[in-house]
């Protein structure tokens, strides 16, 4: 349903509202007769732009859109009630996700069952520090998408190390996170009331990835 709201109202749903209570409402407003999900290749990792390809062969289908998000997150190896966005959703009577409440039919749930990989185990794995990238709670998928597509162009290009000495900021924040000594860049325009506090500001909405890894190879883009 997110799909259909025009861009400009979608940055509301994360800087206002927050992305998941936002869906829900949207779901309370306008429930849609049928959900149908495309599991036959899907993505683990930093997508949308960066994740890894996992062939899973099914599609999911059902009348109850929160029912369908729960099945085929267990598929993902990861419990429903733990993930925010269904949580709300089930406890505002939209659907359900109990599990042992839902009809499925085509599949032994258990036996399809995969364990993907998070976007934060990802990023633990290829990020030379844990002070390298501090993404807001509130960040849209687009400073998101622009953040990891271009860090995941650095890891192909085995340039991670060059992340060392600098701090990668996205999204809004009131006080921005402690950062020690190392070069902090500023990436998105919600970082904007920030910018003096920055040793680089990358402006847009969403930002473009090229600029990020333009300042890290020593071409930088916008110098405070």
């Amino acid at each position: 349903m997110k799909g259909i709201v025009p861009d400009s109202f979608k940055k509301k749903f994360h800087l206002i509202y927050g992305v998941h209570n936002a869906v829900v409402d949207l779901l309370k407003a306008i429930k849609p007769h049928l959900s149908i999900i495309d599991c036959t290749m899907a993505q683990e990792g930093l997508g949308p732009i960066a994740g890894t390809p996992v062939e899973m062969g099914l599609i999911a289908a059902g009348i109850d859109p929160v029912a369908v998000d729960a099945v085929v997150t267990k598929l993902m190896g990861f419990e429903p009630l733990e993930v925010r966005i269904i949580k709300l959703a089930h406890e505002s009577h939209i659907g359900t996700a109990d599990l042992q409440q839902i009809d499925i039919k085509g599949i032994c749930l258990e036996e399809e069952i995969r364990k993907f990989k998070t976007p934060e185990e990802v990023l633990k794995e290829i990020l030379p520090t844990a002070e390298t990238l501090f993404i807001s709670p509130k960040t849209c998928s687009g400073c998101r998408g622009c953040v990891t597509g271009a860090l995941w162009e650095l890891k192909n290009k085995n340039l991670l190390k060059t992340l060392e000495n600098y701090t990668i900021i996205t999204g809004p924040y009131e006080e921005l996170p402690y950062i020690k000594e190392n070069k902090v860049i500023l990436m998105g325009n919600c970082t904007k009331p920030h910018k003096e506090k920055g040793d680089f500001f990358i402006q847009g909405c969403p930002p473009w990835p090229g600029d990020l890894i333009g300042i890290i190879l020593g071409e930088p883009v916008s110098k405070i």
